[in-house]
């Protein structure tokens, strides 16, 4: 989640610095996109919980405590990360069209001023997210693979008990012991 918001906000901010270029400021302030800020606040702060989560996962993993379960396949992440991102950016400047007086409504607010290069950008931002998720269920599975061999070649804090040796049941058969039975008197 903390990923694809901050994604979302990429994806829109870099489609308004490809259709307005050096005077892309001056339209996110004149088309109701104060907002943003805001929000940027709270992706970043979402995105350090995720972080010091996933320090947690990696401390649980590195103690043999891992539930990783491997993750959706990267193909299907991508997609999903996509179609995250089209939608969301689609519902905002379909929202901001409705709702803020300097900004274009309809079709216009969504693909105008180059905004068609959303979708391109939500391909490339949906790609590095499912990276970046692949990447870390990797990060975890070796970190929790490191901590299993640790645990084998850690020294064992308390000693094995000695192995007494028996004489093998073979060479009592053989009458091959070191003597009899005592005898009973």
């Amino acid at each position: 989640m903390a990923l694809l918001s901050l994604g979302a906000l990429a994806v829109h901010d870099l489609r308004y610095g490809a259709g307005y270029h050096e005077h892309a400021g001056a339209a996110l302030r004149q088309q109701g996109h104060a907002y943003l800020t805001l929000v940027g606040i709270l992706a970043a702060g979402l995105m350090s919980v995720a972080l010091a989560l996933f320090g947690a996962v990696l401390l649980r993993a590195r103690r043999g405590r891992s539930g990783s379960s491997g993750g959706a396949p990267f193909m299907r992440t991508w997609a999903y990360a996509t179609l995250s991102l089209v939608a969301v950016y689609v519902t905002q400047e379909g929202f901001e069209g409705q709702l803020s007086q300097g900004h274009p409504g309809g079709i216009t607010g969504i693909v105008g001023h180059a905004g068609w290069v959303a979708f391109l950008l939500a391909v490339a931002i949906g790609a590095a997210v499912a990276l970046l998720l692949r990447g870390s269920e990797a990060v975890i599975a070796l970190v929790a693979g490191r901590g299993r061999r640790a645990r084998r070649r850690a020294p064992r804090l308390v000693p094995r008990p000695p192995r007494f040796t028996r004489l093998p049941l073979e060479s009592l058969a053989r009458h091959l012991a070191g003597r009899g039975p005592p005898l009973r008197s």
